[in-house]
């Protein structure tokens, strides 16, 4: 389309983010951020926002490349990057002396209003030392993070968390063109879908090559398809700098806005399609000829808890297999002579696969609640005498999962604490019978 290195290289670092804070708020949300592909579109995020830090101390150096590599331009790379951790030293070692003759005078408005000019200080210090402002700001935050009074620093600014967030994209909206958006509609909609498209397919084959089950490619790609809110940053800064059209700059910037409102809708297709059963990981024939089990223990998940249980249940004797979605731990255990196989519990092949039919409990310790009620209903429809353990993740799911048919339910939040005030109760030297009879009261009120 005619763009020079630099123009196509920036485009492409655009085009690539995907958006952390959306993302992440959504996985928290529906407690699916301890899941296996909640944690890895978690890495991607982070692994995104990490690589941005090169790219903001490059950035001027991009800005004004003109085809060819100088000593020049060497040199200031070298100067900005020296410049950098000059400032950042300087800012760790001050910074807490600093906070500490503020907080001397014990006034709260005094400390905040400190911050801001600090914050605003560093970035433009930074800024002259021919780094860009976003890279400022970031270096302000790794110093202010480093000190004693960083948690402070972040109670206070939390109140004005929201206040930014507002104003950042009331901004983004004061950017668009809406005569060119609505000029350009069917372009804008189509380099969108072209986009969020190619960005899936990219990511998919990713995880398809790695070996990765199909629905977790499929989830992750469509979450990860969209583009990000430091791409706003990035595109204001091209704007600044020129280095775009007018109406390329006004259609990266309504394709990202287009992309970010349609995450919802983008994400609930990939979860719809990845629980199509034909995307489910089927247990292979060869690892199924073994599995001969009778009034046996399912455990599904191999993380701390089924660990744990299959080592008690192995001392002890009594037969059980293991089903895992990961196929490194998979891999790892079976050498190590454990019964466990690759699949997805939530696919009633698998299940059966398992021997469900002749199984006498089923231990669900997955941290994906979607693909834990899926199994329940699962399990139960095969063999209704079969008895069913499940850890839930917050207390909240616990008469859900019941309702669902689960015999027992552990919540995940009220067991940690109940655990910690047995040892608290510990601490007093009470009787084990009497911390035991207060656990226990506590545990049959909730529960």
């Amino acid at each position: 389309i005619g763009m020079n290195l630099a123009q196509s290289f920036f485009a492409g670092f655009i085009l690539t983010l995907s958006s952390t804070a959306i993302i992440l708020k959504n996985l928290k949300d529906t407690s699916k951020l301890d899941t296996p592909y909640g944690l890895k579109m978690t890495g991607i995020l982070l692994f995104q926002d990490a690589a941005l830090i090169p790219f903001l101390i490059l950035l001027p150096t991009i800005l004004n490349f003109e085809g060819t590599f100088s000593f020049s331009i060497i040199s200031n790379i070298l100067i900005s990057l020296g410049g950098i951790i000059l400032l950042l030293v300087l800012s760790r070692v001050l910074l807490p002396k600093l906070f500490n003759l503020i907080l001397e005078y014990r006034l709260p408005e005094l400390f905040m209003v400190s911050v801001f000019v600090l914050i605003f200080g560093i970035a433009f210090a930074a800024y002259g030392l021919g780094a860009s402002l976003a890279m400022g700001a970031f270096i302000a935050g790794v110093a202010i993070s480093d000190t004693d009074h960083a948690h402070h620093v972040n109670t206070e600014l939390i109140p004005s968390r929201h206040l930014f967030n507002s104003i950042f994209f009331i901004s983004i909206g004061m950017f668009i063109n809406l005569n060119f958006f609505a000029t350009n509609i069917f372009q804008i909609i189509l380099f969108t879908s072209v986009l969020i498209i190619l960005k899936g397919i990219i990511i998919f084959s990713i995880f398809y090559f790695s070996k990765h089950s199909l629905s977790e490619g499929i989830i992750t790609s469509f979450g990860l398809a969209h583009i990000g809110e430091f791409s706003f940053i990035l595109l204001k800064l091209s704007e600044d700098s020129n280095l775009f059209s007018e109406f390329y700059y006004q259609l990266f910037l309504s394709s990202a806005v287009l992309s970010m409102f349609l995450i919802p809708l983008i994400n609930n297709a990939g979860e719809r399609i990845a629980n199509i059963s034909k995307f489910k990981k089927n247990i292979s024939e060869k690892d199924e000829s073994n599995l001969t089990l009778k009034n046996h223990t399912i455990i599904a998940g191999f993380g701390i808890n089924g660990q744990s249980i299959s080592r008690t249940l192995k001392l002890i004797g009594i037969p059980f297999n293991i089903i895992e979605a990961n196929p490194v731990t998979v891999k790892k255990y079976k050498n190590l002579g454990y019964p466990i196989y690759y699949g997805e519990l939530d696919r009633k092949e698998n299940l059966i696969s398992m021997g469900i039919n002749e199984a006498a409990l089923l231990v669900i310790a997955i941290s994906d609640i979607d693909a834990t009620k899926r199994s329940i209903k699962i399990a139960k429809s095969i063999n209704n005498k079969v008895k069913i353990v499940v850890r839930a993740n917050y207390f909240t799911q616990v008469e859900t999962m019941y309702s669902l048919g689960a015999d027992l339910v552990l919540s995940q939040d009220l067991e940690t604490s109940l655990t910690f005030l047995f040892h608290i109760l510990k601490f007093y030297n009470l009787p084990d019978h009497i911390t035991r009879v207060q656990t226990n009261i506590l545990r049959k009120e909730h529960y």
